[in-house]
């Protein structure tokens, strides 16, 4: 996405010029306050209640307003083509993106002018897809395509998918000839759908989108990889939350929730990574168990892949005579109890 539309003119100007092709100043004003450019957008509502006429009498208005100014072939003019197509290349562009790239300061005066481009359609936000910009050649029926395919892949697998390979199955299944940017654009409007870096679930999936502590927790311990201190994971959880948690409520899960297991003083690790819980004593009898006997430089070796403990640990435990007996030089096997 480029800005250089920003720098080379007015958008403000810009709007202000369309607006002047508008004879009839209650259709100005009709617009003004729909777009909100002057302050925050006002509903058909406010609108009718104001000129004490009724909704349906506004939303005419305004579609008649926007239909003589799509008429008057602003596209021609180098400036407003220049804007135009900026977004006509994109394709789709949500609405999110399209405040990024001109600036919230001038977002209000960017959706009049794209809905004055014969070549583009808004399309508004509902209960499953963000708001948007597209071009004429995509349609909305297209994106909700791609956004219901992708669910319906989704749950059939049931865990994320990696975007890469997901992308190609759409393309099959739909039988469409699209870019994978288009297609990817197309589901990052859906608002059941979460890519999180290369990976694709579905909104609902706590591994993509988690909500509770816990969730989150094991979210940061998942894409870390490797263990964490409590504190370290507190620190996480909070940039991922709007309320404040305190680094108490987050151990707390981790002691409660059996997917985490103690491995260090204060460090966590996911049982699903082959962790178990147990005292060093515990771990040492479960090495023991199935090797029989071992060298001490070997158990500390097991017992470290397992916990995160100093090696004067592991050999004090290996001193508990009561559990394990030396059979040779630095050879430790179970006590026979």
């Amino acid at each position: 996405m480029q800005k250089s539309v920003l720098s080379k003119y007015d958008l403000k100007q810009l709007t202000n010029e369309a607006l002047k092709l508008l004879k009839k100043d209650r259709s100005r004003e009709v617009l003004i306050l729909r777009f909100g450019l002057n302050g925050s957008r006002m509903t058909l509502e406010k609108i009718g209640q104001r000129y004490h006429i009724t909704r349906e009498r506004v939303r005419q208005i305004e579609k008649a307003a926007l239909s003589k100014l799509k008429n008057a072939k602003l596209g021609e003019k180098e400036e407003y083509q220049s804007l135009f197509n900026t977004v006509i290349k994109e394709g789709i562009l949500s609405a999110n993106d399209a405040e990024k790239l001109f600036g919230e300061q001038n977002f209000n005066n960017i959706r009049l002018l794209l809905n004055l481009s014969p070549d583009i359609e808004e399309l508004s936000e509902n209960d499953h897809t963000r708001a948007c910009f597209i071009s004429n050649d995509y349609s909305f029926n297209t994106i909700k395509k791609i956004t219901g395919k992708t669910v319906e892949i989704l749950k059939e697998h049931g865990k994320p998918s990696v975007l890469k390979s997901l992308i190609p199955k759409i393309k099959e299944t739909l039988n469409i000839e699209l870019s994978n940017e288009i297609i990817e654009k197309a589901i990052r409007l859906s608002k059941n759908i979460v890519i999180d870096e290369d990976n694709v679930g579905l909104t609902i999936w706590p591994s993509v989108n988690p909500k509770s502590i816990k969730d989150k927790t094991h979210y940061i311990l998942k894409k870390q990889g490797k263990p964490l201190h409590f504190s370290d994971i507190a620190v996480r959880v909070r940039t991922m939350s709007v309320k404040s948690i305190t680094k108490q409520a987050v151990h707390n899960e981790l002691i409660r929730d059996e997917r985490f297991v103690l491995i260090g003083r204060g460090i966590y690790a996911l049982i699903e990574w082959g962790y178990r819980p147990g005292t060093v004593t515990d771990i040492i009898t479960e090495i023991l168990t199935e090797c029989q006997v071992l060298h001490k430089n070997d158990i500390i070796q097991k017992v470290l892949e397992k916990r995160e403990v100093k090696e004067t640990t592991i050999v004090l435990n290996l001193q508990n005579k009561n559990k394990f007996i030396r059979v040779g030089k630095a050879t430790y096997s179970l006590s026979e109890e």
